[in-house]
């Protein structure tokens, strides 16, 4: 489960490693959209953001994450789902908030 927004930011980050990086050629960047967006369609279940979005502006201005991270774990909280993430701040900001956070 995720926000909506994970689909830019998973595009975002092919095209990084595609384009200003340059570890992915352009048939590797397009095997992985078309993996992803097959895991999409079989696992995933994407939530608008706009449901979290409240939410999500209250915790980043709280506790001083980006509204991107905010919407992370306010997702979590109102689906009353655990936090997966390997980011710091948003792992801190989790467990402060009570949400159960792997790994």
């Amino acid at each position: 489960m995720s926000v909506d927004h994970v689909i830019k930011e998973f595009y975002n980050a092919v095209w990084k490693a595609t384009y200003l990086m340059k570890t992915l050629d352009r048939e590797s960047a397009h095997n992985v959209i078309k993996l992803f967006n097959t895991y999409l369609k079989k696992n995933g279940v994407l939530v608008s953001e706009a449901k979290h979005i409240n939410e999500a502006f209250h915790t980043a201005l709280e506790k001083g994450v980006p509204i991107y991270d905010a919407l992370y774990i306010a997702l979590a909280i109102g689906e009353r789902a655990p936090l997966l993430t390997l980011d710091e701040k948003q792992r801190s900001t989790g467990l402060e908030l009570g949400i159960r956070v792997l790994p």
